[in-house]
């Protein structure tokens, strides 16, 4: 009962007017009894999650308001506290934002304490697990500031004293989009007596280093010996933390090692590298791609209607720092970001999206954090991972896909490529993901979804989540749209959505077909057989080896089309005579007029259609029935027959018959 009013009354809140509280300010919440707030602590249907609150004195409070900055630099300490010595996750174990059993109403944004590993330790008093044993402690404060004010950070540094064994209690103070920082490092050497006052150290370049008695973060008294060559003392440099905080973990920490992250940007800078967002004008937001995605998160925020400008930034971001734009059903998405949601995972949680067929299919754009997706059986298919950046899920290409029996197919075996895809890019930590590796490693999953049971999203991490429903709306917005623009609204109840992958063969000359096709996405090749005069019956009689069917001769307008469309699947048997995009349409010189195709029409690319059955459109053209209708149909069959060849050019540029 006390749960749900502590929820109740966050949801209550004027969440606008708390987003603009001034930092270093509490936001009031409610008053709770201190074991209301423990229960609190341990339920996981938190409207607002325990680590961004602060119960004081029989009243709750929210002191730290979710931030990027926040999660970003409580992730990046402990990247760095790890790579400082390949050792140190042997006899440190981290607990994250973990309480101690004795006292579950604080909670730290990070805790460190040994490990099982280290030998000769004894618990201090109080104290009767291991994993209660925390060290040190690390509170980073983005809302919070200096003071020892109610719920901030000097005060919170107070507060760990009290807690047997801890040794170190190393406050952050962060700025806007972690420009710069300020730190504190106390050492508590009496237990429940407040700290000696200290003044905040900037953070600064090249470094800014603090270091730690190892045996102090260990358990083991002065004097012991340090097992299994753990540092002594422990180093960590801060401002390493700062600049890793805005990249995303793990980029480029494997070849060039600590300082290669943390000269990146220096880098880019002093070649005059730079960003898409440096096009972006106004003060609103940083011409920066750091700048961009606070800007981004902020929007999100705000829980407010978008603006157009402000929807034509989304889309922009994400069409530029996600593989969103490489998606089947990405325009769907144009029609429904107004409605996006954007949730936030902290350090240390997990969400998983269920790959089965009793969920509902959906897809998950991360815009910052990481993911795994999880094979049924390892030994069948490779974990694998994906970066920021990355759309997973099982959200896949509308309706149906369509490959035709003599469609190009250059793939092996769906497992064996996955395992070879996973083997080419890694694990995904370690390597800079760049956007095509991020796009081979989707369409492994996609390739071989049949294998994976789940896609798990780590903490910190924000992503947008696109379920089927919202598409299947888009879908038929977007499919009355394209009945309007050629002007068959009378049939936008029967078009229906078909993919083509490349080389698919959509139409074949001479043969009829059943559909019509219009092309909204995508690039098709216009061919014709080629007729060189040449009798393949004579060349056999001569029976001589250099008799073989020659290569026929490339024209010059063929050669400059393959050049400048890249047909990939290029035949020599055909000559291609068009390249059709999106408004072309195939298909209806076959519906309209029961004539065979004039050209074979291939798929270059992915393309997207919408098509038309001939059993929907003899059952709604009710009035080709009509005599004078059926005339005209006749008499345009005549002229087509006569005049083959003008079909030839009418299809070759695309222009369907029926908006004749």
């Amino acid at each position: 009962m006390a749960v749900a009013r502590i929820n109740a009354q966050l949801a209550s809140l004027d969440w606008k007017q708390v987003l603009e509280t001034p930092r270093g300010h509490a936001v009031y919440v409610c008053d709770a009894f201190e074991t209301d707030w423990n229960a609190f602590v341990e339920r996981e249907d938190q409207k607002l999650k325990s680590t961004h609150m602060e119960w004081i004195d029989g009243k709750i409070y929210i002191v730290e308001l979710p931030s990027p900055e926040h999660e970003h630099y409580i992730g990046a300490f402990h990247e760095v506290i790890l790579l400082s010595n390949p050792v140190v996750h042997t006899y440190l174990t981290f607990h994250g934002q973990m309480c101690v059993s004795t006292r579950r109403g604080y909670l730290p944004d990070e805790s460190v304490g040994p490990s099982g590993q280290v030998l000769g330790v004894t618990l201090p008093h109080g104290l009767h697990r291991l994993r209660d044993w925390h060290t040190l402690k690390l509170e980073v404060g983005f809302s919070r500031r200096w003071g020892h004010s109610d719920g901030q950070l000097d005060w919170k540094a107070d507060v760990w004293t009290r807690f047997p064994g801890v040794r170190y209690v190393l406050c952050v103070a962060v700025e806007d989009e972690l420009v710069s920082a300020s730190y504190k490092l106390h050492r508590v050497e009496h237990e429940a007596r407040r700290l000696p006052h200290q003044d905040p150290v900037p953070i600064v370049a090249p470094q800014t280093v603090v270091t730690f008695d190892s045996r102090l973060l260990l358990g083991l008294q002065a004097g012991d010996a340090l097992s299994g060559g753990f540092p002594d003392p422990l180093a960590v440099d801060l401002y390493a933390v700062l600049e890793m905080a805005p990249w995303k973990a793990g980029a480029s920490l494997t070849d060039g090692g600590l300082r290669s992250v943390v000269s990146l940007k220096r880098v880019a800078i002093s070649q005059g590298l730079t960003h898409w967002t440096s096009a972006l004008g106004g003060t609103e937001h940083a011409t920066t791609k750091l700048g961009a995605r606070f800007h981004l998160r902020k929007l999100f925020l705000r829980q407010l209607d978008f603006s157009l400008d402000e929807l034509d930034f989304i889309v922009t971001y994400l069409t530029n720092e996600t593989t969103l734009a490489e998606q089947s059903w990405w325009r769907a998405f144009l029609e429904t970001a107004s409605q996006m949601k954007l949730h936030h995972l902290g350090h240390d949680e997990e969400q998983v999206l269920w790959l089965t067929a009793m969920e509902t299919r959906r897809a998950y754009i991360l815009l910052y954090g990481n993911a795994q997706a999880k094979p049924i059986d390892s030994t069948a298919a490779p974990v694998l991972s994906f970066a920021e950046g990355s759309v997973v899920g099982n959200l896949g290409l509308p309706s149906r896909v369509l490959t035709q029996e003599d469609a190009f197919s250059h793939s092996t075996g769906v497992s064996a490529s996955t395992a070879a895809v996973a083997s080419d890019l890694g694990s995904g930590d370690g390597v800079t993901d760049t956007m095509w590796r991020r796009v081979k490693r989707e369409n492994a999953l996609r390739n071989a979804i049949h294998l994976y049971n789940k896609v798990v999203v780590y903490g910190p991490a924000d992503y947008l989540v696109l379920t089927e429903t919202c598409l299947k709306s888009s879908d038929c917005l977007e499919r009355n749209n394209w009945a309007k623009l050629f002007g068959l609204e009378r049939f936008a109840g029967y078009f229906r959505q078909a993919v083509f992958e490349p080389g698919a063969v959509i139409a074949r000359e001479g043969q009829q077909l059943g559909t019509l096709y219009f092309i909204i996405q995508g690039e098709c090749r216009a061919s014709v057989a080629r007729d060189d005069g040449a009798s393949s019956d004579t060349k056999a009689e001569s029976g001589d080896a250099s008799s073989k069917k020659k290569k026929p001769p490339v024209t010059t307008a063929e050669s400059v089309l393959r050049h400048t469309h890249k047909f990939r699947w290029a035949d020599d048997s055909q000559l291609a005579v068009a390249s059709l995009g999106p408004k072309s349409a195939t298909g209806d010189i076959s519906l309209v007029l029961g004539l065979p195709e004039p050209t074979t029409v291939q798929a270059v690319t992915t393309v997207r259609t919408i098509s038309l059955s001939q059993e929907d459109f003899v059952r709604e053209s009710g009035d080709r029935r009509d005599p004078a209708v059926v005339a005209c149909i006749e008499s345009t069959s005549i002229v087509a027959v006569a005049g083959g060849q003008d079909l030839h050019v009418r299809l070759s540029r695309g222009l369907p018959l029926l908006c004749l």
